[in-house]
């Protein structure tokens, strides 16, 4: 039996067409609703043997019944609550006679038709709307004249109102009607078609309707619909023109600045009929299709970079026109497709497919017997995007020969789908399925012949992709051979694997069965052993193992045990065969192909965690080092994630140039690391924002992850520490203060830490006079430190100073003793070179008071003098009698204080005062209160 493989994938990514039914003539009009007001959508449209036609999708077939005959030619189709109440109609234009839009109501079983106006001049359209954008439906129709007319349902019978258009049909017909958010307002509006080329719309306001042409086509406008066309929220009115044979056009209006813009969408070389928008691709991206004119095309608009670009669908077999489109689950299923309305009386159904792909494999060849059922294993496989069922089929079996196509336990295949083909059920992208085909020779078949049999695998999405693989069966000689089956199996990398193997003598006599190998890889091993599991022996002495001999029909069991290398790297595949052929007829043999597949097995190393510390805006530099320690050689992938959202920069083992995504997988890699141990040096920056707080720690975590598989990953931890410590204190204010001799003072100071961390500062105060003083809290406890105070946080402490009692006598030589000055320190904890002080100076000011030294005194004596408050002072002196002799000073200005003033005996006229006792008087008018005077005795000694 000869093995060989042949890998062969389609791949198909357009749209599908069918013709899902037809009528007697033209079809003119096409929909899709719940029409006969159960749970199942129908297609309807309407025809030019004056028919609507009914299309149900059963689930492998369409069925047609007709709904009933209008009043003439039907024309556009919409299904809706027309008569206000839980019944949905089908409404339907009737062209070719003097009527109006015609009704069908699906009741018990069967369908009515009941015009709902007569008189007009042939109605195009029955459609359904809120025209009025109040609580009521109501129908609506063009009609030959160029006009528009609105029909509503009150007190059991159709009433009709005049809403505008062309004035006479040789301006054109109202081809088509269709309701929307036109301006995208609150309005919905009724937009028409007209053969003249203009778009009307028609606007009700109060009850009264106001016609307006919104623009003008280049041709006669055939189909007109409103849609979100450019996906980007905002409704424009979309016309289709042409007249019938020409070049055709495509337009989109758009209200802005209360004005309506021409845009041309796409000019084509026929006209355009039927327009309509959608997602006929099943996406996110709304679309615009229209039927053209002989040929009949549909066609594709998408909006994409800013123009439109154009897709042909498919042609009709037919070539004719396509006169109406409408996008709907037609199958109630989730697929959205395009129902168009042809003039070679079909509907048209029109389906995007997704991509497909299949794969069926392998090519077989092999000998057997007449009447000896073989049987070949094959592999199915979805090489498509999407979930799909792939059916079978076979094709080139000869005349009576028997073929059954069976799955891997060897049950036949069934139809799972329903679409009354075999297939291997649905299957997910790249998945694969192994199937069995047994195939039977007639008992007569003679010597020679041979059998090629081709499976085909198709895509049930996309019916055109296939694939196939030919099993080619050959009738044996008499002597025959098999070995066999044919298998696959996976191990890993220094494992070994143990295929079965039947060898069955299919000759009419006795013989020995050679058996060799080939095809193995070198560095891989095979052994041939028998069912004990021993080494298989050269009976013959022939040079090849063997067994038997084994009679006509006999068949026995061997081992093929094949062995893999450790170092084999994942992915790699042996495909040994193991042949046996006929001691007698070295010719007559055959061959079991048994593949064997290295197992992928990814394994990653990262490492090492590191910690390290850096200045804040300063990057700190780690070593790593990843390693494949997986059985196949890949890209390892990289990924970091920092608690801190601190920049990371990863380089590769030069440390300059930043790593990239050598693999196109849109993640940065270590680049191709070989299987089994291969590393790379890499280089990781982890850079602190210059504003990073001091002490902040970030932990910066490192992934490196296979590229084969997300899952197999390993990780560091990288933990930096930004140092940023800009230590500060401030003491505050400076301060100045007067006390009584003997009495405390309270001075308040702020402690204010300047730094951008917390910190302590000690507290401590130096003095010249050292006078008794407190350092507090405001709540009266003592502090000699603050504790810690967060950046930029304030301490409020009191310093009371109290003066010495003494200084209250001014008794004796004057001197500096009633001035202290004092500093406050704060010194930080963190950093002793940070400090600052706050100065205070305290006066202790004696009472009011004044003598003079020396007394008794000879030539010149000194008065010493206390001032407790702002004010001004006087001091005179007289004899006993109480005649003034001098005054030293008078009204000067003086601040509180002890001061000295010298009298050299002398009259205020410069005589010399006589020996003797003189009084001397302090006169005092303080800013505030009441004046004083102090008087005292000076003895002048001759």
């Amino acid at each position: 039996m000869q093995l060989i493989f042949v890998i062969a994938s389609l791949f198909f990514h357009a749209w599908g067409h069918e013709q899902i039914g037809n009528g007697n003539s033209g079809m003119q009009g096409i929909t899709v609703g719940y029409g006969q007001n159960d749970d199942t959508l129908r297609i309807y449209s309407g025809c030019d043997d004056s028919t609507v036609y009914e299309f149900t999708f059963s689930g492998s077939s369409w069925r047609k019944n007709p709904v009933g005959k209008g009043q003439g030619q039907m024309h556009g189709l919409s299904v809706g609550f027309g008569r206000n109440d839980a019944i949905r109609r089908i409404y339907a234009g009737s062209w070719t006679t003097s009527a109006g839009p015609d009704e069908f109501t699906y009741e018990d079983g069967s369908w009515q038709q009941v015009p709902i106006s007569s008189g007009l001049q042939n109605s195009y359209d029955g459609v359904v709307a809120y025209g009025r954008n109040d609580d009521t439906l109501r129908v609506y129709t063009g009609t030959n004249e160029g006009q528009c007319h609105e029909f509503t349902w009150r007190n059991g019978a159709w009433t009709s109102q005049y809403m505008g258009g062309s004035s006479s049909s040789t301006d054109g017909s109202q081809h088509d009607v269709f309701a929307g958010h036109g301006r995208n307002d609150d309005t919905i509006r009724i937009y028409g078609a007209c053969t003249d080329g203009n778009v009307w719309e028609f606007t009700n306001r109060g009850g009264v309707w106001f016609p307006q042409v919104i623009s003008t086509t280049d041709g006669c406008a055939w189909g007109v619909c409103v849609a979100e066309g450019r996906n980007d929220g905002v409704k424009r009115v979309y016309a289709s023109c042409g007249p019938q044979g020409s070049p055709g056009d495509i337009y989109e209006f758009t209200w802005e600045n209360d004005n309506w813009t021409r845009t041309l969408v796409m000019h084509s070389t026929s006209c355009f009929f039927g327009i309509g928008a959608g997602v006929g691709r099943n996406d996110d991206t709304l679309r615009l299709y229209a039927g053209s004119f002989s040929p009949g095309h549909l066609y594709e608009y998408t909006w994409r970079n800013n123009q439109w670009n154009a897709f042909d669908c498919g042609e009709i077999p037919s070539g004719s026109w396509l006169h109406d489109i409408y996008l709907a689950k037609g199958r109630n299923d989730d697929t959205v497709r395009v129902y168009a309305g042809g003039g070679d009386r079909w509907v048209h159904e029109f389906t995007y497919r997704p991509d497909a792909g299949v794969r069926v494999q392998p090519d077989s060849s092999a000998e057997t017997n007449p009447g000896v059922p073989i049987v070949y294993s094959m592999w199915v496989v979805n090489t498509g995007t999407h979930k799909d069922t792939i059916d079978i089929a076979t094709s080139g079996t000869l005349d009576g020969w028997d073929i059954r196509i069976l799955d891997s336990g060897g049950t036949p295949l069934t139809d799972s789908d329903e679409d009354r083909k075999t297939d291997v059920g649905a299957m997910n992208s790249f998945d694969s399925v192994s199937i069995r085909v047994e195939i039977t020779s007639p008992s007569a078949a003679i010597a020679g012949t041979t059998d090629s049999t081709r499976v085909w695998g198709s895509s049930s999405l996309a019916p055109l992709v296939r694939d196939s693989a030919i099993l080619l069966t050959t009738i044996a000689q008499i002597s025959g051979l098999v070995v066999e089956p044919d298998q696959t199996d996976s191990i890993i990398a220094g494992e070994a694997v143990d295929y079965i193997l039947t060898v069955r003598n299919e000759s009419n006599s006795s013989d020995l069965v050679d058996l060799t190998s080939s095809g193995t890889i070198s560095e891989w091993g095979l052994e041939l052993l028998d069912d004990a599991g021993l080494p298989l022996e050269d009976s013959d002495s022939d040079g090849d193992a063997d067994i038997g001999p084994l009679s006509a029909g006999e068949d026995v069991e061997i081992i093929a045990r094949i062995t893999s290398p450790p170092g084999a790297e994942g992915g790699t595949v042996d495909t040994s065969r193991v042949i046996g052929a006929l001691n007698i007829d070295q010719s007559v043999r055959d061959a079991a192909a048994l593949m064997t597949v290295i197992r992928i097995v990814p394994q990653v190393r990262i490492e090492r965690d590191s910690t390290d510390s850096t200045d804040a805006g300063s990057p700190v530099r780690y070593r790593v080092n990843v390693t494949n320690l997986g059985n196949k050689t890949e890209a390892i992938n990289l990924a970091f994630h920092s608690s801190q959202n601190w920049q990371c920069f990863l380089y590769d083992s030069t440390g300059i140039t930043y790593l990239s995504d050598s693999d196109g997988d849109s993640h940065i890699d270590a680049g191709s690391l070989g299987a089994y141990g291969d590393s790379a040096l890499l280089w990781i920056d982890i850079a602190p924002p210059a504003n990073a707080r001091h002490n902040t720690v970030d932990t910066t975590y490192l992934t490196a992850f296979s590229s084969l598989d997300e899952l197999v990953r390993d990780s560091i931890r990288l933990i930096t520490r930004a140092m940023n410590l800009i230590p500060g204190v401030s003491v505050e204010p400076d301060q100045e203060g007067t006390v009584d001799a003997g009495s405390s003072i309270l001075y308040t100071l702020r402690i204010i830490n300047q730094g951008n961390e917390p910190d302590s500062f000690d507290l401590r105060m130096e003095s010249d006079l050292s006078w008794q003083a407190a350092l507090r809290l405001p709540q009266g406890e003592p502090v000699t430190t603050t504790g810690p105070l967060v950046a930029k946080d304030t301490m409020i402490v009191e310093v009371q100073i109290t003066s010495p009692p003494e200084l209250a006598s001014i008794i004796g030589s004057p001197d500096s003793r009633n001035t202290e000055h004092r500093t406050l320190w704060a010194q930080s904890l963190s950093n002793p070179s940070v400090q600052d002080s706050a100065y205070i100076i305290t006066l202790a000011v004696p009472p009011l008071d004044i003598h003079n030294y020396p007394n008794p005194f000879r030539g010149a004596t000194t008065f010493i003098y206390s001032i407790p408050t702002r004010g001004k002072a006087t001091l005179s002196i007289f004899n006993r009698a109480g005649e003034h002799i001098a005054t030293l000073f008078e009204s000067i200005d003086r601040e509180p204080g002890i001061f000295t003033e010298s009298w050299n005996g002398l009259s205020s006229s410069n005589g010399r005062t006589a020996p003797g006792v003189y009084l001397y008087s302090l006169t005092f008018v303080p800013e505030q209160g009441k004046t004083r005077r102090i008087t005292k005795k000076a003895l002048l000694q001759p």
